[in-house]
């Protein structure tokens, strides 16, 4: 007997299924800024230049700090100017401190993250002096281990153990390798999807099954799609890990079949009596385990609350107020002002770029938002009349410049073509209509709205429970 070449193609595609699930494997994250790492230090011994120098040592390239400022808008006709008080030049400098002035600032790309590690080491070596970085991660191990423990309560109820076993097998992997509060709660709906669907896997009608399906199809359906509110890439390899599970459970049945079959062990193939639509998935005796599957949800998301998703080195009450994107939930200094953003930028750009053509009586001596305004210069000319034949002279008004969306895109263009490390790169990264300040939040971590899916999540097994004990009771009312 030859192993077919089907049952091969699925184990390849189980083992592929294993090692995608491992390699795509992610740590949650705090990082203030998206694509920069902020680091922030504290020196008796160190100015910024030898700071940037030990950053360029070890590996940090394109290091975004305020000794290596320029400017990407400049006047051809003016290019030296007296600057407002409120001007955007002298607000910037606020992004490379902290809100005290006692550390200094600088933005590293994400690409350097490694090297950085090194660099804070190197810098922490010299006296009175402290270097740190945000972006810090430790395992949360919490999601795998409440994913391990629902598992085993599970299992011990679970009249299919081997099969639970198998199929729930990479759901486990996936708690290790992508250890995110989202997907630990995916993964307790799927664990009980699985228990449940081990009662009647192969049966027959399984696939017709209407009436356990009402409890089935909704665990794993709305798993997946609440899941990519998240993350869809999570979503995704959830969906992979689900149907690898059932997929490895048949390649094992197809094996274990093949070598009993070759060794004369299985004469005839077992078939069940009862159909699918005759054995009860969620019964009198196993419908707690709903409540169980919304307890260990609800401990999910407590620790989704005190933890905020975000796994840190440090505490944030020791974290100085650094500028970083504020958001509705960051802890703001209100002992100082905000900081500049992008609209401030472009307002900046064009009072310079009109200063030139304004009478200097004109100006008010502040910079503000003149959006739609435009510099008009008259134009002289001379032309025959045509009734007289004598030369006369013409005007025109002629726009020089104008502040529309034109104006706007063409900012945005000199500063992505800005030949420096330019601190209008970092802000225009974050989003155009980005606002900043003064923070000690940790940053943002790499799953969204883990409130709002694990509360989604949590209904389920309610839902599911009142409609298992609605059910119950209007059958014992027809009896």
């Amino acid at each position: 007997m030859k192993i077919s070449t089907k049952l091969l193609a699925s184990s390849a595609l189980f083992a592929l299924t294993f090692f995608f699930i491992i390699c795509f494997r992610t740590v949650p994250e705090s990082q203030l800024w998206k694509g920069w790492r902020l680091l922030y230090v504290k020196s008796e011994k160190l100015s910024e230049q030898n700071i940037c120098s030990i950053l360029e040592k070890n590996g940090c390239k394109n290091v975004v700090s305020r000794v290596n400022q320029k400017s990407p808008v400049y006047s051809e006709f003016a290019p030296i100017q007296i600057q407002p008080k409120n001007s955007y030049i002298y607000r910037k400098n606020g992004f490379f401190r902290d809100s005290s002035s006692t550390y200094l600032v600088f933005y590293v790309p994400e690409k350097s993250a490694s090297a950085l590690e090194n660099a804070v080491s190197e810098i922490n070596g010299y006296s009175e002096t402290f270097a740190s970085c945000d972006g810090g991660t430790v395992f949360p191990w919490i999601c795998p281990f409440l994913a391990f423990i629902f598992f085993a309560v599970l299992f011990y109820f679970s009249k299919q153990k081997f099969k639970f076993l198998i199929v729930s097998l990479l759901l486990l992997v996936l708690s290790v390798t992508r250890p995110l509060y989202t997907v630990c709660g995916a993964i307790f709906l799927s664990l009980f999807a699985n228990f449940l669907l081990v009662k009647i896997y192969g049966r027959d009608g399984f696939f017709k099954d209407s009436k356990n399906a009402v409890f089935i199809v909704p665990l794993i359906v709305f798993s997946f799609i609440a899941l990519a509110f998240s993350s869809v890439f999570s979503s995704f390899l959830f969906a992979v890990s689900f149907a690898g599970g059932w997929l490895g459970l048949k390649v094992f049945e197809e094996f274990y079949s093949f070598f009993c079959k070759k060794n004369g062990n299985l004469q005839f193939d077992f078939v069940y009596i009862k159909k699918s639509s005759d054995v009860k998935t969620v019964t009198q005796s196993n419908s707690f385990l709903l409540g169980i599957v919304f307890v260990f949800i609800a401990f999910l998301f407590a620790f989704s609350s005190i933890f905020s998703g975000i796994s840190q080195v440090s505490s944030s009450e020791q974290r100085p107020f650094l500028p970083a994107p504020l958001s509705s939930n960051s802890k703001i200094s209100k002992e100082t002002e905000t900081l500049p953003n992008l609209e401030d930028f472009v307002d900046w750009s064009w009072f310079t770029l009109s200063f030139p053509f304004k009478k200097l009586t004109s100006s008010s001596g502040e910079i503000q938002n003149s959006f739609g305004e435009s510099v008009v210069i008259p134009d002289f000319f001379m032309e025959k009349d045509s009734s007289s034949g004598k030369e006369t002279i013409f005007s025109s008004q002629n726009k020089v410049l104008t502040y529309d969306s034109s104006f706007v895109h063409s900012i945005y263009d000199k500063i992505d073509k800005s030949d420096y490390p330019a601190l209008e790169k970092v802000l225009l990264l974050q989003g155009k209509n980005t606002s900043y300040g003064y923070t000690k939040s940790a940053g943002t971590s790499s799953e969204k709205a883990v409130p709002l899916v694990l509360s989604f999540f949590a209904f389920i097994p309610l839902i599911l429970f009142l409609y298992y004990f609605v059910g119950t009771k209007k059958n014992e009312a027809n009896l």
